[in-house]
């Protein structure tokens, strides 16, 4: 098992588990990182099972790349979605979640940036 510190975070760990992604009717916060690769993962599945082979073709073409590097492509893209969630205004939305980001030295954002709920998650990602 690896080393946490006290907020769960890996120690040395690049990917940081206290950002959430989704929260609602769950019984802790689940961290954007797994919600995005999550949805990576999601659409790999589609793209094999789902689309056909003149479709994964088609966007093959349309990106000018190989069938496995379209397939990567894609699924990177949707796994970016939400990317926009680890913004000050979306992270607020827990307290308890922001409590233990608003103050860690790793993240800085300007002074009251978590207010500002006109900025959404979307407008972020996009």
């Amino acid at each position: 098992m690896e080393k946490t510190d006290t907020a769960g975070a890996l120690e040395g760990c690049l990917l940081d588990a206290r950002m959430w992604g989704k929260e609602h009717g769950l019984t802790r916060p689940y961290p954007v990182i797994c919600h995005l690769l999550d949805t990576g993962a999601v659409l790999r599945e589609l793209w094999d099972v789902v689309l056909s082979q003149e479709t994964r073709e088609a966007v093959a073409s349309a990106l000018g790349l190989s069938l496995s590097e379209a397939r990567a492509v894609v699924s990177f893209w949707a796994a970016l979605h939400d990317i926009g969630k680890i913004t000050p205004p979306f992270q607020a939305q827990v307290p308890n979640c922001w409590e233990l980001l608003r103050d860690d030295p790793a993240y800085v954002s300007a002074p009251g940036a978590e207010h500002e709920k006109q900025f959404r998650h979307e407008i972020a990602s996009h």
